[in-house]
């Protein structure tokens, strides 16, 4: 406690006390302010290493960051194992993109070492070379998106991101998804669109 409030210490068995130029950074993946509410963690700890607060969202909230890191760790476990990979099927970025990798870079790096120790001699990585637990998640969610209202959701929402969301432009999004105004309007209020 005391070197977090005055930034001075002593060696183990010593008397001489020091004072450290330091900062300290703290993470977690606990919401610790959360913690500290329900006795999980202590209140004076938690407000004296809370000055500023960061929040780094986890890696399936940043999809233009996972076909990066993908590519990069593909990469760079190919130079290590001396393989060459020459074409990577799209299918591979849509799943990769689809899951939602709870492990964060560590299951990503995780991932990408397994598929190149399985790319076969051809040098090609298809769905096949990605781990199982990563097909089959993304296999489930996708089977759930058949839901035809949940599809029709989707279209929607579609349209309207291409063609906006104006009087004029609802006119367009309909006649695009062969519907009424009127049914289009009854479809957006229902989708809360």
């Amino acid at each position: 406690w005391e070197f977090l409030e005055t930034g001075m210490f002593s060696r183990c068995g010593g008397t001489k006390r020091y004072r450290a130029a330091t900062r300290l950074l703290f993470t977690s993946s606990t919401d610790l302010a959360k913690a500290a509410e329900e006795g999980h963690f202590l209140y004076p700890l938690y407000y004296r290493i809370s000055t500023l607060l960061l929040r780094v969202p986890p890696l399936r909230e940043r999809q233009g960051d996972i076909h990066y890191f993908a590519q990069k760790y593909l990469q760079q476990y190919a130079d290590k194992m001396k393989k060459e990979i020459y074409s990577i099927s799209p299918e591979v970025y849509h799943c990769v993109d689809a899951y939602s990798w709870p492990g964060n870079l560590w299951e990503i790096r995780s991932a990408m070492e397994y598929a190149v120790n399985m790319m076969k001699l051809n040098g090609k990585i298809t769905m096949e070379e990605l781990p199982e637990r990563i097909q089959l998640e993304v296999a489930e969610k996708e089977e759930e998106s058949l839901n035809l209202e949940a599809m029709e959701k989707r279209m929607i929402e579609k349209a309207i991101a291409r063609y906006g969301s104006g009087t004029e432009n609802k006119k367009k999004v309909a006649e695009v998804l062969g519907i009424g105004v009127a049914t289009l309007y009854r479809k957006i209020k229902k989708y809360g669109l």
